[in-house]
């Protein structure tokens, strides 16, 4: 059975591709981490933490940074299933390719790799791809 094949049977029965599991998996480690050093440094600034003496600005801004794109990468767990979500994957496996060093972008690149086969984008838009298809065509 061909891949568009495999989409139409996997649509009827309602699964979603594999990959979009992987995605969301990505994006609650994103979550995670962002969350842990956003509370950590805020810790750390309130005097919870001994080993800090004085308020430093750079600390503040990352902790409230770390906390936002935490809120950011938490929209990716409930992306919808139309061309914005599937847009909205592509953008958030491509910050996390542009920050985070080899923790991030080696898991990312086979991640943009199945994010951009037709099979997935087929889930998000549909078959008829809604004005996409001149994006692969």
């Amino acid at each position: 059975m061909t891949e568009r094949g495999g989409l139409i049977l996997a649509r009827r029965q309602g699964r979603r591709p594999a990959v979009v599991w992987w995605f969301a998996g990505f994006c609650l480690l994103h979550v995670v981490g962002f969350v842990v050093v956003g509370v950590w440094l805020a810790a750390s600034l309130l005097g919870l933490d001994e080993d800090v003496d004085e308020l430093d600005g750079l600390s503040v801004f990352v902790s409230i940074a770390s906390l936002g794109l935490s809120l950011v990468w938490a929209i990716g767990l409930v992306l919808p299933r139309r061309r914005a979500g599937w847009i909205g994957g592509i953008v958030l496996i491509a910050l996390s390719l542009t920050c985070g060093g080899l923790v991030t972008a080696l898991p990312a690149v086979p991640l943009l790799i199945f994010w951009s086969r037709r099979a997935t984008r087929d889930w998000f838009v549909g078959r008829d791809g809604e004005g996409l298809a001149d994006v692969f065509e």
